[in-house]
């Protein structure tokens, strides 16, 4: 059994070019990791898109793959990716000790050792960066949070707190979705869209997620906290240090007391696609770091 294979999601051409920078990172920075197999996941919807990778793909040795994604899903944010994390991690099974599962603007900045997790312990992560729908953990769950609670069987006893790191909330266990370092065999990436189809599929969810935008865009996170806490024991479970899944994008909201030297520091940053939404990224961004430059060569091409 091999130790590890990364994989991502790409749901249209812009993540496409964001994961092939992926792709590219690994294999330039990756350290003794940088020959790991790499998959990439489209959408089966979407077969057009392969085409869009041309000859670009052979030389990462990229493993390209399709996932389809149920058409009820389809309105909400992110189910393309929630479905092909199963997916991968179905493929991984018996065959990897570990997937990286990272959203396709995950730049490896040095080689990821920790993503080896030790013995016992099944699932990598960091915490969301912001609360927004978060639960508070100093207040009762409200009836979004509870009702998910008891629909995914997530006893109060496995509710733990986490500190958001761009606006320092405390609120119950809630993972960021783009960066999952699990033990395929355990099986929590394909309990993740078994527990999303239960709130897609649920009126009160609907009717959430049309009243609030930001629902809807995280219904499948909050699937995943219930998939991982109703699974998962607290000792199986390791948060990354702020190296890992650090804002790159946030660079202007990130606490001070919190900002890395330079990105080269950084163990993977996540760029959330800002160069393709601010055409100044570059002259607001005053890190001279080495990765920031190459991120910079990648998006300037």
């Amino acid at each position: 059994m091999e130790n590890i294979v990364f994989a991502t999601f790409a749901q249209d051409e812009s993540e496409l070019e964001q994961a092939l920078v992926l792709a590219r990172s690994l294999r330039t920075f990756g350290g003794d990791m940088k020959e790991a197999p790499f998959w990439l996941y489209l959408p089966a919807e979407s077969p057009e898109l392969a085409g869009k990778i041309g000859d670009r793909s052979a030389p990462l040795n990229i493993k390209v793959r399709t996932s389809a994604t149920p058409e009820a899903a389809m309105d909400y944010y992110y189910s393309g990716k929630t479905f092909a994390a199963g997916n991968a991690e179905g493929a991984a099974a018996g065959n990897f000790k570990v997937l990286a599962w990272l959203d396709a603007d995950n730049v490896i900045v040095r080689e990821p050792k920790d993503f080896l997790i030790k013995d016992g312990v099944c699932f990598g992560w960091r915490p969301v960066m912001l609360k927004l729908i978060g639960s508070a953990y100093n207040q009762p769950p409200d009836e979004f949070w509870s009702r998910l609670y008891a629909k995914l069987s997530v006893k109060p006893e496995a509710i733990f707190p986490v500190t958001t790191p761009v606006d320092n909330e405390q609120i119950r266990a809630y993972f960021n979705a783009g960066i999952l370092i699990v033990r395929p065999d355990r099986g929590i990436l394909r309990k993740w869209p078994v527990f999303y189809e239960k709130l897609y599929s649920d009126p009160f969810y609907q009717d959430e997620s049309k009243k609030d935008i930001k629902k809807n865009i995280f219904l499948h996170q909050t699937a995943l906290a219930g998939a991982v806490l109703n699974m998962l024991n607290r000792d199986e479970m390791v948060c990354f240090d702020d190296r890992h899944n650090y804002p790159f994008f946030f660079f202007e909201k990130y606490p001070a007391h919190k900002q890395l030297k330079s990105l080269d520091d950084a163990v993977t940053i996540r760029h959330d696609g800002v160069m393709y939404r601010d055409k100044g990224w570059r002259d607001k961004m005053a890190d001279t770091s080495k990765i920031a430059q190459w991120v910079k060569s990648q998006f300037s091409q």
